[in-house]
């Protein structure tokens, strides 16, 4: 069994994935990211970024940006 992480860059593929699922040929699974996910993307940030240390607003413009592209996702994906 081979486990993959997806992305889904318009709405009708989350559509044909459900339609994979009635076909019994794969499951899926929603994850909310962690805490451990969000640290991640954290330290990515800084190691790019070696040379100064990010501010907790860069760290908060990142989380909103971040939060607000998911809820755009979200709302085109039920219209």
């Amino acid at each position: 069994m081979m486990v993959y992480q997806l992305e889904l860059l318009h709405p009708d593929a989350e559509t044909l994935l459900e339609s994979l699922v009635k076909l019994k040929l794969i499951r899926l699974h929603k994850v909310e990211p962690s805490k451990e996910a969000f640290w991640a993307v954290v330290a990515q940030l800084r190691s790019q970024r070696a040379e100064e240390e990010l501010s907790e607003e860069e760290i908060q413009r990142e989380v909103e940006a971040v939060r607000t592209a998911r809820y755009e996702r979200k709302t085109q994906s039920h219209h």
